[in-house]
């Protein structure tokens, strides 16, 4: 009877051990993924802003920074603190992680939606990862809001 022998097995079983722990971290770049769930998290969270503008007949401020967004009541230049979102029951304010930074035409300025959910104006939000020269865009288009992440 021809096969391997358990010591063969073995051996090979040790190899391709030592290889994956070379070879796994080098293909596989976290802060990558971290950017594309950041990305979808804030194209949600935009989702949400606007559900909750057109749903309370409410005016919403997306205050953006180079590292933070926020949701707060649209008012003078958008300076009142984050609305509790109704979801979590805490302020609505988000931290991005691993460095990542978000940029674009209206960082540092406020998307607003007013009480019918309507933006006021097409947004391209740029998440940069620090890492690499990875990018992922959030676009919200004018008129009706729909929110796009692309890469």
């Amino acid at each position: 009877m021809r096969g391997f022998s358990l010591l063969e097995l073995v051996f090979v079983v040790v190899i391709l051990g030592i290889l994956s722990v070379y070879a796994i971290p080098k293909g596989f770049n976290i802060t990558d993924v971290t950017l594309d769930s950041q990305a979808q998290k804030l194209a949600s969270d935009l989702r949400h802003a606007q559900l909750l503008a057109a749903t309370q007949g409410v005016s919403l401020c997306v205050l953006t920074s180079t590292n933070a967004y926020s949701v707060r009541p649209n008012s003078i230049n958008c300076t009142a603190d984050p609305i509790t979102d109704p979801a979590s029951g805490s302020a609505f304010l988000v931290n991005l992680e691993k460095g990542a930074e978000l940029s674009g035409p209206l960082a540092n300025a406020a998307l607003v939606y007013n009480s019918l959910g309507q933006p006021n104006g097409e947004v391209v939000y740029t998440l940069n990862s620090p890492d690499s020269n990875n990018k992922k865009f959030v676009t919200v288009w004018a008129l009706t809001g729909h929110v796009v992440v692309g890469p």
